[in-house]
């Protein structure tokens, strides 16, 4: 989804010991598309996103894993529920779950973000990943 282009070196600061990786593309119209996965298990992130350039206008879709009601799930032997990097169901984006059998989905409309000057700020939950796709 983040489509061909160009891509651009990123840098993570101050995240610590996070499991957190960021890419952004620069497309041909233009455009930049920044995919921020987020692999730690129990962080939530809010990210403040230097940008190369000035873009005025962006939206943001978001990938989010769930545990399904009443799963048994094998990251939590004690009960506990929760998304896990081993699960291979419960997995939308933007709303929309992705089918296992052929990678469809469709998802709903995206958030509109506007960017500050050269800098956005984002919220990323764990086990979770945003693509910001910005004009």
């Amino acid at each position: 989804m983040a489509g061909p282009g160009t891509l651009y070196q990123t840098t993570l600061t101050n995240i610590g010991i996070l499991n957190v990786t960021a890419y952004a593309v620069y497309t041909a119209s233009g455009g930049l598309n920044i995919l921020i996965d987020n692999k730690d298990s129990t962080t939530n992130l809010q990210l403040a996103v230097s940008l190369p350039k000035t873009y005025n206008i962006g939206s943001l879709l978001q990938l989010a894993q769930y545990s399904p009601s009443g799963a048994s799930n094998p990251c939590y032997p004690s009960g506990a529920s929760g998304p896990c990097l081993t699960e291979t169901s419960g997995v939308t984006i933007q709303g929309a779950t992705v089918s296992y059998t052929n990678g469809s989905f469709s998802p709903g409309t995206p958030y509109y973000i506007s960017p500050s000057g050269n800098q956005i700020t984002v919220y990323v939950p764990a086990l979770s990943a945003v693509l910001l796709q910005l004009q």
